[in-house]
């Protein structure tokens, strides 16, 4: 009711005082009366009956009570008045106010700002409600703005809210370090996060505590050297805690090029270590001021290297220190190999100028296009029959020009056995028989039975000794059974021969299905002789079965070596000495020596030694006895001699 209507109803009445009530402020409220009567969420008024009132002001949601305008009621609490006239009350209600309370918080420092909010610590301010109030966080030097939390929420540095109940804002602040990357040479350096690439890029702020990896990239022709502070080390890769404003350091240092040319007309590879060079025909590489750099070239199939040139020489690995630019040439050249095969009936050798010396199967590899030419030489009691393949032809020479594989036969036969020129069918003195043996060409046959006593003198080349038909035929003496002396192709066949063979001064000597026994050696070759053992059995009595001496050489197949010591000795200085051992069988006999080796030699320059397929055993049956054992050689070895061993046999016990 208002109060126009309220003075309309009471005029001209005898009534008592009126109360009247007036609501002020942006706010809500009721004003309530005791005695009741009054309810007003507006203007209102009352006559009372009573002279005493009590008003209570009751705000409504988001509004406070403000007071009364009356002095009789100063405070917010309900007013009790005394009515004695018409009274007028005022009740103020306005919007509520809530307090907003901003903190800060992290190791950094810095401001917030707002109305009313001026922040370095901790502060409040009471705002209405509804009021939208906009913070802005401002971080101090070497701090930084981490986020908001509370009533505020996320990264960016200013945060609006609407205050419609008391809140808390908490602004967090980091403590910020810089990263600076420095550089020496040609090269880029990355990090993980955002922030770095120096190149461009090299100077950063980061929160204290974050790990940052950089990456060190070369350019073209540099490569990385190191880290400097607190990266050390020559990884590409480094990670950092940055705890504190750091620098840090990446050096680069320009590369030295390698530059390799093949030449020639074969065709090889280089390769280096450290690598970084692998190429056919031309490649470059680069590699660190004063690194040593080692080069190996590897010739292709059907070539060989020749050598180097340039920064480099010789033939063998190179080793190059890279303290300036350097060039090197390898060159190669085609080649082929040249590969000799004897057969037939018959024996012999294949040699030429340039080193081939064959018996059997060899080869050797020759710059392609060389021209060899080969001599073909028939052993004692064989014939040359010629060239078969590489060269169609009955000479004893053959020419050839490399190119790829090339491969010669020589064919050897050994010649109808002649008619015997002399038999002798009764035993007789050396004195007597030697008188057989001064017409070259001569056969001499001993019948059954037959006994030469005595040293048997060879006076003339190209004599055989015989026995036949069968091995019942002896050589006895008790130093040398039989003795040559510069005569050529003697032939001693299917005889028992007791004493030892002397063969010397050039002589040739060869041996086939006959048996050698000595008290001390059974053949002894010295003078550049040359001895051929076939299908035989040599037994020597003291320190070696057969002795070569001054040059001389021994060729020996499929036979069998019973030896007190050393199988064979080789010695003394001269002419160079060829030894060829094929598929025999070497016998250590039961006696009180020493384990030895099978050979020895007392020699110690220009010896061909070549040995393949033989076995060795022992006829012993402990070590006491002496027994056969590796090296295959002993003595004096050097490397003036020419190895070619294969395939042996160290059997133990004899079978």
């Amino acid at each position: 009711m208002n109060r126009a209507l309220l003075l309309l109803l009471v005029a001209g009445c005898e009534i008592g005082p009126a109360i009247y009530i007036e609501r002020s402020g942006d706010g809500e409220g009721e004003v309530t009366s005791d005695p009741d009567g009054l309810h007003c969420g507006d203007d209102c008024a009352m006559i009372v009956d009573d002279s005493t009132i009590t008003l209570t002001a009751t705000p409504g949601a988001r509004s406070q009570f403000a007071g009364w305008s009356i002095d009789a009621c100063a405070s917010t609490e309900p007013c009790t008045l005394e009515l004695t006239a018409d009274t007028h009350v005022t009740a103020r209600f306005e919007l509520a106010s809530h307090s907003l309370t901003v903190m800060r918080s992290g190791s950094g420092t810095g401001l917030v700002r707002g109305p009313g909010i001026d922040c370095g610590d901790r502060c409040e301010s009471s705002l209405r409600d509804g009021t939208e109030v906009t913070l802005t966080a401002t971080p101090e030097s070497g701090s930084r703005f981490v986020r908001w939390s509370g009533a505020c929420e996320g990264m960016q540095s200013s945060c609006t809210l609407r205050v419609d109940r008391a809140a808390n804002v908490v602004a967090e602040f980091g403590r910020v370090v810089g990263l600076a990357v420095a550089r020496t040479g040609d090269g880029r350096v990355t990090a993980n996060v955002p922030g770095i690439d120096c190149g461009f890029d090299c100077v950063h702020s980061f929160a204290a505590g974050t790990i940052v990896t950089l990456a060190a990239t070369p350019a073209a022709g540099w490569m990385f050297a190191g880290w400097d502070g607190p990266c050390t080390g020559t990884s590409p890769t480094c990670v950092v805690t940055l705890d504190q404003t750091t620098t840090v350091t990446a050096s680069f240092v320009q590369l030295v090029t390698l530059s390799i040319q093949l030449a020639g007309t074969g065709s090889s590879s280089v390769r280096s270590e450290p690598t970084g060079i692998n190429c056919t025909p031309t490649c470059t590489a680069g590699f660190p001021p004063g690194a040593s750099v080692t080069l190996t070239a590897v010739p292709a199939p059907g070539s060989m290297f020749v050598g180097w040139s340039g920064a480099c020489a010789g033939t063998g690995p190179c080793t190059v220190t890279m303290d300036a630019a350097k060039d090197v040439h390898a060159e190669s050249m085609k080649i082929g190999t040249l590969t000799v095969t004897r057969f037939g009936t018959g024996s012999g050798t294949v040699t030429s100028s340039d080193g081939i010396d064959c018996g059997g199967l060899c080869s050797k590899t020759y710059p392609a296009g060389t021209v060899v030419t080969l001599t073909a030489q028939p052993a004692p009691g064989s014939t040359f029959v010629g060239w078969v393949t590489g060269c169609i032809s009955t000479a004893p020479s053959c020419t050839v020009t490399i190119s790829g594989t090339t491969a010669v036969t020589a064919k050897f036969d050994v010649p109808p056995s002649p008619s015997c020129t002399a038999f002798v069918t009764q035993s007789e003195n050396a004195a007597t028989f030697n008188t057989r043996l001064t017409t070259p060409n001569s056969m001499i046959c001993l019948g059954d039975g037959v006994m030469i006593n005595g040293e048997v003198k060879l006076g003339a080349d190209n004599i055989t000794i015989t026995a036949t038909p069968t091995l019942l035929i002896r050589f006895t003496s008790a130093g040398t059974a039989i003795h040559t002396s510069g005569h050529t192709g003697i032939r001693l066949t299917d005889l028992q021969i007791g004493g030892t063979v002397y063969v010397d001064n050039n002589s040739s000597l060869y041996v086939a299905r006959s048996s050698i026994t000595s008290s001390g050696t059974a053949i002894y070759a010295s003078g550049t002789a040359s001895v051929e053992v076939v299908d035989s059995l040599m037994e020597g009595g003291s320190e070696a079965a057969m002795t070569t001496f001054f040059g001389a050489s021994l060729d020996m197949r499929n036979s069998t070596v019973r030896a007190r010591e050393f199988a064979i000795i080789i010695g003394g200085p001269g002419a160079p000495s060829t030894v060829r051992l094929d598929g025999n069988r070497f016998r250590k006999v039961a006696t009180t020596s020493t384990t030895k080796s099978p050979l020895h030699s007392n020699r110690t320059d220009n010896v061909v030694l070549s040995t393949i397929a033989n076995s060795f055993c022992n006829e012993g049956t402990s070590t006491t006895d002496g027994e056969f054992t590796l090296p295959l050689i002993a003595g004096f070895v050097t490397p003036t001699w020419s190895f070619y061993n294969v395939a042996h046999t160290f059997q133990g016990n004899c079978p």
